[in-house]
């Protein structure tokens, strides 16, 4: 599963990179800087670089629609974190496109260039609401699951000799003995529509009568 993970982040990683050398050599040539579009008012490397923008924000977005699935899958006790990516793929091609399309806008608008700035703040605005509303309901999943990996890093005592071992240990490095890492269970079970504690093994809350 980490490894599938990490496929769409180098992939990602390797294609921006040279995006970004394209870019650099393109803004560097002569004939391209020295090329004026008519209609358009701009040298042929800024549209050059415009377009490649453009290509980063397919790019971009294609790795939100591979990764934020497989990120699910990883964490299952966190379903909200694909809905995180792909508010934050949002953002950035929101940021990316704003750049990338500047120059023509400015000679499109001239004077209304404001119009072209406020529609951007309000793209951008869009998933950093959506985005935190989603963390915000989400912070106890985050809060349990922030809690499980740290379990994970947790030295095991023998419970033969006392022997403080590594998490990843299976058998005491002194005496031998298994190693069974204790897990406590939980005491009750809060109802999320009102809060009320319940016993662990209860599947309906006691005093609203919805599944816990």
């Amino acid at each position: 599963m980490q490894s599938k993970i990490l496929v769409p982040i180098i992939r990602l990683v390797v294609i921006v990179i040279f995006l970004g050398i394209v870019s650099f050599v393109v803004q560097r040539l002569p004939m391209l800087t020295d090329l004026t579009i008519p209609d358009l008012g701009m040298s042929a490397s800024s549209l050059a670089k415009s377009i490649i923008s453009l290509i980063m924000i397919i790019v971009i977005w294609g790795f939100g629609q591979e990764f934020a699935p497989q990120l699910q899958k990883a964490l299952p006790g966190w379903p909200e974190s694909a809905s995180l990516i792909k508010y934050l793929v949002f953002l950035i091609a929101v940021l990316i496109a704003y750049g990338a399309l500047l120059p023509l806008a400015s000679r499109l608008l001239l004077g209304d260039i404001w119009i072209y700035q406020v529609l951007f703040v309000l793209l951008a605005l869009f998933p950093v609401i959506l985005g935190g509303l989603t963390l915000y309901k989400s912070v106890d999943k985050v809060t349990n699951l922030l809690g499980r990996e740290a379990s994970k890093m947790i030295d095991i005592t023998c419970s033969n000799c006392g022997t403080l071992n590594p998490p990843t240990g299976k058998f005491c490095q002194k005496c031998g003995q298994e190693l069974v890492l204790e897990v406590k269970k939980p005491t009750s079970k809060k109802c999320a529509n009102c809060g009320t504690e319940n016993s662990p093994e209860a599947g309906f809350c006691s005093n609203c009568g919805k599944a816990v």
